[in-house]
C-alpha cells in the first residue's frame, strides 16, 4: 500500500498527537498534516467525526484504514511502512518499550493532559461568549 495516502489529524501541543508524527516522521513517511483546533473544538465538527466518530485525536487515515489512540498508531506504522525499525527484536526490550508506552498512556499523559487543559483550554473555553 503506498504511503502517499496517509492523513493524520493532530493538534498541538499535545504528547497523543506527538508520538505518531514522531513515528511518521522517523520512519520517512510522506504524510498530510491536518490540524484540528480543539480551542475551537474542531474535533466535534461533523466532518471529523464523519472520520472518527469518537471525536478523539489523534486519527490517521491510511487509504481507507481508520487508525485511532496513539500507540497503536506508532505500532502501525512501524510494521507497515519501510524505513528505520523503532520497536527492538529482543522481546525483553519490546516488553520494555510496551511498558513505557502504558505508563505514558495510562498515567502520564493523562495527568499532562488535565495541566493543559486547566492552564490551556479551561481558561480559553471560559473566556467565550457561550451565549452565541
Amino acid at each position: 500500500m503506498s504511503n502517499s495516502n496517509v492523513t493524520l489529524y493532530h493538534w498541538e501541543p499535545n504528547a497523543n498527537s506527538g508520538k505518531p508524527m514522531l513515528t511518521i516522521i522517523e520512519k520517512g513517511v510522506k504524510f498530510k498534516s491536518h490540524y484540528l483546533d480543539l480551542l475551537n473544538f474542531d474535533q466535534h465538527k461533523p466532518e471529523y467525526l464523519a472520520i472518527n466518530p469518537q471525536g478523539t485525536i489523534p486519527a490517521m487515515v491510511h487509504g481507507e484504514r481508520v487508525l485511532t489512540e496513539s500507540t497503536a498508531i506508532m505500532e502501525y506504522i512501524d510494521e507497515t511502512f519501510d524505513g528505520p525499525a523503532l520497536m527492538p527484536e529482543n522481546p525483553v526490550d519490546q516488553l520494555r518499550v510496551r511498558w513505557w508506552m502504558k505508563f505514558l498512556d495510562q498515567w502520564f499523559a493523562p495527568s499532562f493532559s488535565m495541566i493543559g487543559w486547566k492552564i490551556f483550554v479551561g481558561p480559553s473555553v471560559n473566556s467565550r461568549d457561550l451565549k452565541n
